[in-house]
């Protein structure tokens, strides 16, 4: 079994470090500040130190440095120090979480160690995949204007978490963040084509994101085969925003080897802790987030996040896409990220609880419930900060009372409306699977057939539901009514499969026909 190298392996370079931990501690500028990271960075391994400097051009601009030099940075240099005593609470070595050891669980307190020491470049970081910030340091100097600005804001969410531990302790840090490697069982495409099983409901988003679904949902991050893919370089899409508003994701990039392509990764007990805007160049750093997902019985969230990296297409193959084996492909990979042999919900988490987002309520009440209704109009109408419980909507009160009033009681009453035919499933307590569209900005993938193959795989697992975020994509605005249509229609997972299979063929002959106006020419059959 193989095990991660840590700082504190060697007694000798460990004594070292601690020294050098000190000062950090001391340093009260970005010069004594990056000079004592280099000194860290030669001593956990070398590399390229000079790109350390990228922190003066981040600190000389920011005016958050007298508060960052003055408590974050101490409590993070403290917090390093404790790498020893933690890890001797709960293991002696930690191992990577691979085809061998399938299973790693660490206290958040020890993530909280080993994310402080990397912040502080004590691990290696001269190869791909290094656990060190050097290379994201780089990032905050880059040449393009807008590169520093992300970079800015994916560093602003990290010392945030910071922050907020320091607010604790890094006693009050409770609970387990579980990693587990899951590996598909073996299907052929005969397998897919035989399988009568229905297809699952679907509920189409295109407000919120995929981290606003709540702990009811199991939440893909469309992920690099690397988990984490740029976040410690300068990767700022979907899989990198995820890992910095919530910092303990980032241990998974130590402890992960990388995806087979039967393989996904999920990982449960993270906790979000700053927000966002934009996207890309646009990413903005949003200020604190208090995540009110409910938590286990040992104090994490009951977040479950499911990483699973989607073909690398690019324009020279993008349409190879619609092959048999490249929809095999990314069948066998998402139905590795959402099957579960056994129910993955806890019994102690309420139905939708009063976790789910004001964008989700309001667009999904709006879709689901007959607007007409008293109650439901008063609803959709008012801000949801001042809506009140159903319970006292359905009397035709008004009373300002939503935080307060039975939220479990609405709460379970929407997830009724929009999880209707998913009962049976629900009872066995699975979780819905919220999504979006995988794999279809760089990598080149089609959203349309991303979005019927993550259908097929969430109906294939047993899942509930698949709430599908869009993020306003045109290319997927006729989603819901096609999705309804199917639904109406009574089609199986072998008749939607054959339908992708056959659209192959008829894209050649019609090279401008979509995938989506071809299956609404088949329902018309």
């Amino acid at each position: 079994m193989a095990y991660i190298d840590l700082p504190c392996d060697s007694a000798s370079v460990w004594s070292k470090l601690l020294d050098l931990y000190k000062d950090v501690a001391a340093c009260c500028d970005e010069s004594s500040l990056c000079s004592t990271l280099e000194q860290i960075a030669r001593t956990a391994g070398g590399g390229d130190e000079s790109a350390i400097g990228g922190l003066r051009a981040f600190f000389k601009s920011s005016e958050d440095a007298p508060r960052f030099f003055g408590t974050t940075l101490p409590f993070i240099a403290e917090t390093a120090s404790q790498l020893k005593v933690e890890l001797d609470k709960e293991i002696k070595r930690i191992p990577f979480c691979s085809a061998v050891h399938r299973t790693v669980s660490l206290s958040r307190r020890l993530v909280a160690t080993l994310l402080a020491n990397a912040l502080l470049c004590a691990f290696p970081h001269e190869k791909k995949g290094s656990f060190s910030f050097v290379q994201f340091y780089k990032g905050l100097s880059h040449v393009e204007a807008d590169r520093r600005s992300s970079q800015a804001a994916k560093f602003k969410c990290i010392l945030h978490y910071f922050d907020r531990v320091r607010e604790i302790g890094l006693a009050g840090l409770n609970g387990y963040i579980m990693i587990r490697r899951h590996k598909a069982k073996s299907l052929q495409m005969k397998d897919w084509l035989s399988n009568a099983d229905p297809l699952c409901h679907v509920e189409v988003l295109s407000r919120g994101s995929i981290e606003d679904a709540g702990s009811m949902a199991l939440q893909a991050d469309f992920a690099a085969r690397h988990l984490g893919g740029g976040v410690l370089r300068t990767g700022r899409v979907q899989e990198e925003i995820r890992f910095c508003i919530n910092p303990e994701l980032l241990v998974s990039v130590l402890l992960v080897k990388p995806m087979d392509s039967n393989e996904a990764v999920s990982i449960q007990g993270t906790e979000r802790f700053s927000r966002y805007s934009g996207y890309g160049r646009t990413l903005k750093y949003a200020g604190d987030y208090q995540d009110s997902n409910q938590c286990d019985k040992w104090g994490a969230p009951l977040t479950k996040i499911v990483a699973m990296d989607a073909l690398n297409l690019g324009r020279a193959s993008a349409k190879d896409q619609y092959s048999e084996e490249k929809i095999g492909r990314e069948l066998t990979k998402s139905y590795a990220a959402f099957h579960s042999p056994v129910p993955d919900l806890s019994p102690e988490l309420p139905l939708f609880a009063a976790t789910l987002s004001k964008e989700i309520i309001t667009e999904a009440l709006t879709s689901h419930l007959n607007s007409t209704d008293r109650w439901a109009s008063n609803f959709v109408s008012r801000p949801i900060e001042e809506a009140t419980s159903l319970d006292a909507f359905a009397d035709g009160i008004a009373n300002d009372v939503i935080r307060l009033a039975q939220p479990e009681s609405w709460a379970n009453h929407f997830a009724g409306k929009i999880l209707s035919s998913a009962s049976d499933s629900l009872q066995a307590g699975y979780r819905a699977v919220a999504t979006g569209n995988w794999g279809c900005g760089a990598f080149g993938g089609d959203p349309q057939l991303k979005s019927m193959i993550q259908w097929i795989a969430t109906s294939a697992s047993g899942r509930p539901a698949m709430l599908y975020y869009s993020f306003d994509d045109t290319r997927v605005a006729e989603l819901k009514p096609l999705v309804d249509g199917i639904s109406a229609a009574r089609w199986n997972i072998k008749r939607l499969m054959k339908a992708l299979l056959d659209y192959e063929r008829a894209q050649k002959k019609h090279p401008k026909t979509t995938l989506f106006d071809f299956l609404q020419s088949e329902l018309q059959r």
